[in-house]
């Protein structure tokens, strides 16, 4: 697998989401939104985004993407992966500084 390129299709996948507001990401709340993604070298990417709530009382989501390589080792943690939350107003409250 390719890290660089891992890295890279996270960061992008993360800088997306973030442009988008609490009501669009709350739709994606339990939904599947598994995407395959090919990069630049030629390797097939799965790009898995799982928004939930941080619990039932308080209007915070919590935004994960994941990235894997499709024919990698299935039994590995996910090869790349960053979050981020976000509040009812559209405030991000926590996200990596790098991406």
């Amino acid at each position: 697998m390719n890290r660089e390129e891992a890295r890279g299709l996270l960061q992008a996948e993360i800088r997306r989401l973030k442009t988008l507001k609490f009501a669009e990401l709350q739709r994606l709340v339990d939904k599947e939104t598994v995407v395959r993604v090919d990069g630049a070298s030629g390797t097939t990417y799965a790009i898995d985004v799982e928004v939930s709530a941080v619990n039932e009382n308080d209007p915070i989501l919590v935004v994960t993407v994941y990235v894997f390589e499709v024919d990698g080792r299935r039994w590995l943690p996910p090869n790349e992966a960053a979050s981020f939350t976000i509040t009812e107003d559209d405030r991000i409250l926590f996200s990596p500084d790098d991406v």
